[in-house]
């Protein structure tokens, strides 16, 4: 099976450097410089994706409204959280409601070498996430779901 990869981010140099390196790995990606609130009301982005990434950008809530539109119904998203994931969790049962999304799986560990705990969390996207979201930037920050 082939991977189709597509890679966003805000800030042009970190796209360089990440096409950089894929160029050393002998990978190919599509690299999108754009926010993810301003991608994700595009169609060619929107609700297009079977999985969504996320490096630590936010608060869960805030996470799920950047990542959940880009992701097709039945798709999924994954996400690496700190020891906290289960009251992040429970912070963000609103917005897993309004914008499609469920808890799938929490997978706990250690990371190597060191003592600190880490969670790989499974969503998966039920149900479409309503063309009124994602917000943008502010209003997802001061206003979490």
């Amino acid at each position: 099976p082939q991977l189709k990869m597509t890679l966003l981010d805000s800030l042009n140099k970190r796209l360089i450097f990440l096409g950089e390196l894929l160029q050393k790995l002998n990978l190919q990606a599509e690299l999108v410089h754009s926010r993810g609130e301003d991608a994700a009301q595009k169609p060619q982005h929107r609700e297009h994706f079977d999985w969504a990434l996320a490096r630590a950008v936010a608060p869960l809530p805030q996470l799920l409204e950047f990542t959940l539109p880009f992701v097709r119904v039945q798709g999924n998203f994954l996400a690496m959280k700190g020891p906290t994931v289960q009251a992040e969790l429970t912070d963000a049962k609103n917005a897993l409601q309004l914008l499609g999304g469920r808890k799938e799986k929490v997978i706990n560990f250690s990371l190597p070498y060191s003592e600190d705990e880490r969670s790989l969390l499974l969503i998966k996207k039920s149900k479409k996430t309503p063309k009124k979201y994602p917000r943008n930037s502010g209003q997802i920050k001061k206003n979490p779901l």
